[in-house]
C-alpha cells in the first residue's frame, strides 16, 4: 500500500509544471526596471550618434577645405586671370562716354542701348567676386558683351 501511494504522489509530482519568478514587492518596481533598461538602451545610442555625428563632421571640414583649394586653384589658372582682365577691359570701354548726336535725333530703340550696357556692367560686377565666378560664368557674360556690342554698332549704322 506504502508503495503504490510513493508512486501515485510521484506520478501527480512529475506533472506540476512550475516556472520561476523574480520576486517583487510591487507594480512599480517592474515599470522601475523596464525605465532603467530603456535610458540604458537610449544612451547607448547617444553615443554611437554621437560617434557618427563627429566622424561626419571631419568629413564635412575635409571636403570644405578640398573644395576651397581647387576654388584657389581654379581662380589663379592663366585662362581664368585672362578672361577676368578681358572682361574688364571690355567693361571699362563701355563706360567710356560715347560721342553721338543729340538724343531727339536718336530712334528710341537706341537710347536703351546705353542703359542695357550700364545692366550688363553692373551684372559683370556681381559675378567678380572669387566664389561666384567660374569660367563658364566668364564665358556667358563674354557672350553677352558681344552681343550687345553688335546691337550698339547696328545702332550707331543706322
Amino acid at each position: 500500500d506504502e508503495s503504490r501511494s510513493t508512486l501515485q504522489f510521484a506520478h501527480r509530482a512529475s506533472n506540476i509544471n512550475t516556472r520561476a519568478r523574480i520576486n517583487q514587492l510591487e507594480a512599480g518596481d517592474v515599470i522601475l526596471k523596464a525605465f532603467k533598461l530603456h535610458v540604458l538602451k537610449l544612451q547607448r545610442q547617444l553615443a554611437m550618434n554621437l560617434n557618427e555625428k563627429a566622424t561626419l563632421q571631419g568629413r564635412v571640414g575635409q571636403l570644405e577645405a578640398k573644395l576651397a583649394q581647387s576654388l584657389a586653384s581654379t581662380f589663379k589658372t592663366p585662362r581664368f586671370v585672362r578672361n577676368k582682365r578681358s572682361i574688364r577691359s571690355t567693361v571699362k570701354s563701355r563706360r567710356m562716354p560715347i560721342s553721338t548726336p543729340s538724343p531727339l535725333s536718336l530712334p528710341q530703340n537706341t537710347l536703351a542701348v546705353p542703359q542695357n550696357n550700364l545692366m550688363l556692367s553692373k551684372t559683370v560686377e556681381q559675378f567678380s567676386t572669387p566664389v561666384a565666378v567660374t569660367t563658364s560664368a566668364y564665358d556667358k557674360i563674354s557672350a553677352k558683351l558681344e552681343e550687345k556690342d553688335r546691337q550698339l554698332m547696328s545702332a550707331r549704322r543706322h
